[in-house]
């Protein structure tokens, strides 16, 4: 339990908070904020509200998505393929050969 809480405080970082922020604000609507401010409706204090708790969404999605990704890969830091006669297949595939596929493989690839 003690190296949980230690991934997740190496991960809660200001530079992670700075790359929530920045996709927060590629993705969330608050291009609509900066007119509104300029045109000085009273709608602004209600616009902002609504573009804060959507940029607050994907800040908080990004920290979740990225703290589970640095608990994988310390309780997992080797890749890990279970079962040997995919190793031919993704040979290829880390070969870039996307379309060369085993018929005998029934779940496709994996797209990281």
């Amino acid at each position: 339990m003690e190296w949980v809480i230690s991934v997740l405080l190496e991960t809660f970082t200001v530079r992670e908070l700075g790359r929530g922020l920045l996709i927060a604000l590629v993705l969330s609507p608050a291009k609509s904020l900066f007119p509104a401010l300029l045109s000085h409706r009273k709608s602004v204090k209600s616009t902002l509200s609504t573009e804060v708790i959507s940029a607050g969404g994907y800040v908080l999605l990004y920290l979740f998505a990225r703290s589970w990704l640095a608990l994988v890969c310390h309780a997992v830091p080797e890749p890990y393929l279970d079962e040997f006669f995919h190793i031919p297949q993704a040979q290829k595939y880390c070969e870039g050969r996307y379309l060369d596929w085993d018929d005998k493989i029934t779940t496709p690839p994996g797209f990281v």
